[in-house]
């Protein structure tokens, strides 16, 4: 996709909350479940310059945590009471409506804005999608910029905050998402160092062991000269991924249990990614072996399960992984 293009798109979201706002609509931007810092700082920019509310699927992760409390966010969990024919309902950073929860799967018209490699995109919803961006931040100060709207120093901030948590600090930003960080640094007149502080927090202990019992069950193969692993946790499924990618691994899966199924969480290093590892693409397809919900991007994605024993899951999850990375 195209600058050219990019503008095309924000131009048609910008025209529907226009639309919105002028039939006096009720406008509610929505993250999906264990929404991260990318999410709910789109929610909140979105917000606040359009007069709307927040509306989150469960709860937040760790990353959503942060930004919500360093920016003073109020939002509401998604539920029947906010459907009505006066409702707008805007969804970001949501690859499906899957992943956001039951309540979701009824709104008839959506409008999705998202920037993921994979997408499940239910029938009649306005998709807007912009796969060559780094986060969702990014296209949303990219909507207000062309608005013309004079965006808060806060929201700015926040927004700086959610990009910085969906490039992994800064791991995954390519030119445009480095453009985008020097306006808004520019704007706020200060450098990084306090935004990448404020998202520096000590790892809790339930974190830590959760990576030391994923590293000790941890089993891998050597497949052209590329380390593909696999463990399984209780919780934190996430960061074990992480913790196992900096040990030396190029590609990881990580299952854990949930409430209703089981959670596995994808992470692949820029070696195996440029060869042509696509984790979103893998994931999202699981969905048509096993009920649930997948996607994500390149390097990082995950998969969300509705029943099954997550670990016989993991280990067929993985044959296809491996099976994979020997083809690239």
């Amino acid at each position: 996709m195209t600058e050219d293009m990019d503008g095309v798109l924000q131009d048609r979201i910008l025209a529907h909350l226009r639309y919105s706002l002028n039939e006096g609509r009720d406008l509610y931007f929505v993250v999906h479940t264990l929404a991260d810092g990318d999410a709910v700082a789109s929610a909140f920019a979105m917000s606040v310059i359009f007069q709307g509310r927040i509306l989150i699927a469960d709860t937040l992760s760790k990353t959503g945590k942060l930004v919500a409390d360093f920016s003073d966010i109020v939002y509401e969990v998604l539920n029947d009471h906010h459907l009505g024919p006066n409702s707008a309902f805007f969804y970001l950073d949501v690859s499906s409506p899957q992943r956001i929860n039951d309540t979701a799967c009824r709104i008839p018209e959506p409008i999705i804005i998202d920037h993921h490699t994979s997408q499940v995109v239910p029938d009649k919803a306005r998709f807007y999608n912009f796969p060559l961006r780094s986060s969702n931040s990014e296209i949303i100060y990219e909507i207000l910029k062309r608005s013309g709207v004079i965006v808060p120093g806060k929201v700015l901030s926040t927004l700086l905050l959610g990009i910085i948590t969906d490039t992994s600090h800064m791991r995954f930003a390519d030119h445009r998402c480095a453009s985008v960080i020097s306006e808004i640094l520019r704007s706020l007149g200060t450098t990084m160092e306090p935004w990448l502080d404020a998202l520096d927090t000590p790892v809790n202990h339930g974190e830590r062991i959760a990576c030391l019992k994923a590293l000790q069950r941890m089993q891998y193969r050597d497949i052209k000269g590329y380390v593909v692993a696999k463990s399984y946790v209780s919780s934190f499924e996430g960061s074990a991924g992480r913790s196992i990618i900096a040990g030396g691994a190029d590609a990881v899966l990580v299952a854990s249990p949930a409430k209703k199924g089981f959670r596995i969480s994808g992470r692949a290093n820029h070696r195996l990614v440029e060869k042509g590892l696509d984790l979103g693409g893998f994931l999202n397809n699981l969905s048509n072996n096993y009920r649930g919900d997948g996607g994500g991007h390149k390097g990082a994605a995950g998969f969300i399960g509705i029943d099954g024993n997550y670990r016989r899951v993991l280990e067929d999850v993985f044959k296809q992984l491996c099976t994979i990375v020997s083809e690239l």
